[in-house]
């Protein structure tokens, strides 16, 4: 089902946390453990363009970068600007670039300063969070120092910067986001990461069409999001348009299957594409369950006879890792 997206979950997810309400409830998980301490109200757009000029021994250097989603806040009546940079695979260099992100907006700052007060030049606090949504854990560095090799003697003394870092997959949907939108795009995304198959389970995930464009992308299912996007209603309900998908695949193979039974035949025709619409099926839930499959996987599921893409089918709830697949391919 995992096809090239026209999307790209980091604009999506942007466009969503336009929404002050939902900045504003992500930011109060991030800050405040959900307690709702910011209210949009509290926010102003903020210019997400971070491009800014660093002047050093006579010599000029520019850098260019452009936030995810950037708002100024008050809190306790003082102003602080916040950053969630969305992040949909692991990136070791993360700390690096979000330490990057901050300097820039610290230097934005200070060229936009009054040359002739910049003494008693006051910065306006910078805290960046980056909302990871991919399927894998996050087990990469969360501080700037965990990327170095350091002499303990000195360990203390280096600058650190912190990577504050919030894994879709560990958040408390119910308890600490109150935002309906958010509530249903975490849980849903939850929902399909550890998704046996079931049809049954999708029962009763209804959202917004804005909500369930943002799922389908992160998840990556493009017919899924093909199949929302069709929709005329303002409520997605999930598991009809993953079942609508899903039989698309099916009347694909059966499309694909009269096609070949023009040419060699009727009958073996139709079974070929059954078993291509199978293959196709089978492929793309082991995809949502375990995330993309390594090429030798795929080309081993390509080659499989009917008797084998039964087992897979028939035992896809007990299929946790590649080498499952493997064992009971081999069989």
């Amino acid at each position: 089902m995992n096809q090239l997206l026209e999307t790209k979950p980091a604009d999506v997810v942007a466009d969503f946390l336009k929404d002050k309400l939902r900045f504003a409830d992500f930011v109060n998980l991030f800050l405040f453990n959900g307690r709702q301490k910011i209210a949009p109200s509290d926010l102003l757009v903020f210019d997400s363009d971070s491009s800014t000029v660093f002047y050093q021994d006579e010599r000029i250097a520019s850098v260019g970068k452009r936030r995810d989603s950037i708002m100024l806040a008050k809190i306790d009546d003082i102003d602080v600007i916040i950053a969630i940079e969305h992040q949909q695979a692991i990136d070791y260099s993360m700390p690096f670039r979000v330490l990057m992100y901050d300097t820039i907006g610290y230097n934005q700052q200070y060229n936009q300063s009054d040359r002739n007060a910049r003494r008693a030049f006051h910065p306006i606090p910078v805290i960046t969070f980056v909302l990871y949504t991919g399927q894998r854990h996050w087990i990469q560095p969360r501080t700037l120092t965990d990327m170095m090799k350091i002499p303990e003697s000195i360990r203390e003394k280096i600058n650190n910067w912190n990577l504050n870092v919030i894994d879709i997959k560990t958040i408390e949907v119910n308890e600490k986001l109150h935002c309906e939108d958010n509530q249903k795009v975490i849980g849903a995304v939850q929902q399909f990461y550890c998704w046996d198959g079931d049809i049954s389970h999708l029962i009763g995930m209804v959202m917004s069409k804005e909500a369930a464009v943002v799922v389908a992308t992160i998840i990556g299912e493009e017919r899924i999001l093909r199949m929302i996007e069709q929709e005329e209603k303002e409520e997605i309900d999930m598991c009809t348009s993953v079942t609508n998908a899903l039989n698309k695949a099916t009347n694909k193979g059966r499309e694909l299957g009269l096609k070949v039974g023009k040419k060699e035949g009727l009958q073996a025709g139709i079974k070929e594409g059954l078993k291509a619409g199978k293959i196709e099926v089978i492929t793309n839930l082991l995809k949502t369950k375990l995330g993309n499959l390594s090429d030798e996987v795929t080309n081993q599921i390509q080659a499989c006879n009917e008797e084998q893409l039964d087992l897979l089918v028939n035992h896809y709830a007990s299929i946790n890792s590649e080498q499952d697949i493997f064992k009971m391919i081999s069989g």
